[in-house]
């Protein structure tokens, strides 16, 4: 579903990527762990289309990655980042706001967003902090079921 052929990157003059072959399976769940400055948030930019690789490819479905907006639409509405740190990706003070923000993006009905985003709130297990701001999630509710990293994984699954 979503791959790399010998990758390349670099950052003016330092290489970061440096041929990194992957393959990333449909339903699969993959953790990626390095240290800081070693490439994941970059490797996580090129799988998105947000850089393109100076050398090798990114594969979506197969076929190299079509960086046209159209292209970039599609892979987006399938693949998605969760960001480590909740804060950078939650935009809204409520959480059904911001998990419908890509949907309302993309033209989809209100009724169809609806379903989605409980959808999306029960894979979390984030239903019983619906009716809560964000912002007033406690650090346990961040680090467990229900919690702002929920939320932002939640805001992820319902474009695919």
């Amino acid at each position: 579903m979503l791959a790399t052929t010998d990758l390349w990157f670099r950052y003016q003059d330092e290489p970061v990527l440096k041929g990194l072959t992957l393959d990333f399976s449909r339903h699969a769940v993959t953790g990626l762990v390095g240290a800081n400055g070693c490439g994941k948030s970059t490797l996580f930019m090129n799988l998105s289309g947000l850089l393109r690789p100076q050398q090798g490819a990114v594969l979506w479905q197969g076929e190299a990655l079509n960086y046209s907006k159209r292209g970039l639409l599609a892979l987006r509405q399938q693949v998605a980042t969760v960001f480590q740190d909740p804060d950078q990706q939650i935009f809204y003070t409520d959480i059904d706001s911001d998990i419908a923000f890509s949907l309302r993006n993309l033209g989809v009905a209100e009724e169809e967003i609806a379903r989605r985003v409980d959808e999306a709130l029960t894979l979390v297990d984030a239903q019983g902090f619906r009716q809560q701001p964000i912002q007033c999630l406690s650090h346990g509710q961040k680090k467990t079921g229900g919690n702002r990293r929920g939320a932002g994984a939640a805001g992820a699954l319902p474009a695919a």
